[in-house]
């Protein structure tokens, strides 16, 4: 059985580096480790502990177990080490460590590595063979010597070796599904007790937390709320016992067991990661869908930019950041440009610099001066437009005035006499037909000379208009 690595570094020889240089690159591997973050269970937690202590420093490649199973049994008080038993663990522990590789980043410096924790695991009879990525093969050859509860807490990246010693006991009586866990039947959930002492030694902590309420406050309450912070898929609540196992209230002494009741969201997590992973591919289809037409409607693009050794999806970027008019611009200078020996690097520099060839200068000129053009014409419109509103406005305001001025003495009749002497008698045969009344409501040639009466009967009326639109004002001659 192999594992399959999302994320496989190079392999380094050892030998052919000195003690200084070998150090210095198994701590910048290990950093890897300690910076990324990671959420593998116990049995592989487990696992790379087994396999730390297998690691020979001195290999020219020290990220090459071998082992055997009777070693690894051994190491984990297993039943037997029968190959079908020990291949079902191994499985177990392929499955999560296949679905939590380890992320480290690092946002400022814009790196961001996803690694696995092995390259491969082989079982062979007798034989277990481990190659770890180089990373964290350099994090365990670091760590090696130091206790099981630091390791695993530097493995599992959380801040208090309690949560790793808690999370490490829970889990081994989950995984030991040959041992049936007690119900609660108020709180709904399985329970194991634990003596106080056994945990403390567990946890390397016996000389520590004399005092009961500084064990609850700094080491249980802190690993409780540090998986719940976390949403780890082992989360737990507790209580006090005392010797004959009956549940303490808060604040009573003479403790000697915690009962911890399990709160294991593994399947509803599970279920979740399905549902937004049904979500992801449904996300993903439509965006997949959404690529291919692209592709489709700028199939001579895309032709022309692959061809040249540009991914498709940098084709795509690049057609929605700079546009298709852009990037055909770009096309059409590679493509007129003689002995082109590095296309894509020069599309890339049109692209980037606006390159145009000589055609397109020359369309771009004649489309500037239609654009002149039209925004002259579009000027011209709009002035002619603005200036028959200004007479309109003149002309509207002129014929109110002259409403006001009218009385009965001086009426249309009266003004309309006043008019005939601004028109000669030839042109004044025409209009004889129509009554004052007509001439002043309906408009025609007569008008203009019937508001110039007006205007000469009441000039001072008039004033402030006429200098306001001096261009607009009319003058007639007396007709002998």
């Amino acid at each position: 059985m192999t594992y399959s690595p999302y994320f496989c570094s190079i392999m380094i020889d050892y030998s052919k580096m000195t003690k200084e240089e070998r150090q210095l690159v198994t701590v910048h591997l290990a950093n890897k480790v300690i910076e990324g973050s990671r959420h593998i269970n116990i049995l592989s937690e487990l696992f790379l502990y087994f396999v730390m202590g297998e690691i020979d420093s001195d290999a020219r490649y020290p990220y090459r177990i071998v082992t055997t199973r009777k070693k690894y049994a051994k190491f984990r008080g297993l039943p037997n080490g029968k190959f079908k038993f020990i291949r079902k663990q191994i499985d177990r522990i392929i499955e999560d460590l296949n679905a939590n590789p380890l992320k480290a980043y690092d946002d400022e410096a814009e790196e961001y590595d996803v690694l696995n924790w092995v390259t491969s695991i082989n079982l062979r009879k007798d034989k277990i063979y481990v190659n770890l990525t180089p990373e964290v093969g350099a994090f365990l050859l670091y760590k090696k010597g130091q206790s099981f509860t630091k390791v695993l807490q530097d493995i599992s990246g959380f801040k208090s070796t309690g949560t790793v010693a808690i999370k490490e006991m829970i889990e081994i009586d989950l995984y030991n599904k040959w041992k049936k866990l007690k119900i609660d039947p108020e709180k709904k959930l399985p329970y194991i007790d634990k003596e106080i002492s056994d945990i403390k030694f567990k946890a390397g902590i016996e000389s520590s937390y004399k005092n009961l309420s500084d064990f609850k406050r700094f080491f249980l309450d802190r690993a409780c709320n540090e998986l719940k912070d976390l949403n780890f898929p082992i989360q737990f609540e507790y209580d006090m016992l005392s010797e004959d196992g009956e549940i303490l209230e808060t604040g009573r002494r003479g403790a000697t067991q915690v009962r911890f009741y399990i709160i294991d969201k593994r399947e509803e997590m599970l279920e979740k990661w399905e549902t937004d992973k049904e979500q992801q591919t449904t996300v993903d289809e439509v965006i997949d869908a959404a690529k291919q037409e692209h592709q489709q409607n700028y199939k001579k693009q895309y032709q022309y930019l692959t061809g040249w050794g540009i991914g498709e999806e940098k084709v795509y970027d690049l057609i929605e950041e700079k546009g298709i008019e852009k990037i055909q611009q770009a096309i059409d200078v590679v493509q007129s440009t003689p002995n082109v020996k590095n296309p894509s690097g020069l599309f890339l520099k049109a692209l980037q610099g606006d390159w145009q060839t000589a055609q397109q200068k020359d369309q771009e000129k004649k489309r500037e001066a239609r654009q002149k053009n039209k925004a002259r014409v579009e000027a011209e419109k709009q002035k002619e437009a603005a200036e028959k509103a200004r007479k309109r406005a003149y002309y509207e305001e002129r014929k109110a005035i002259c409403d006001k001025l009218l009385t009965e003495e001086k009426g249309l009749e009266y003004f309309y006499e006043k008019a005939k002497n601004y028109i000669t008698r030839t042109f004044l045969h025409f209009h004889l037909d129509k009554t004052p009344e007509q001439v002043y409501h309906n408009g025609g040639m007569t008008l203009a000379q019937m508001i110039y009466a007006i205007e000469q009967e009441y000039p001072q009326s008039f004033e402030e208009l006429h200098a306001k639109c001096p261009d607009l004002v009319v003058h007639f001659e007396l007709v002998e």
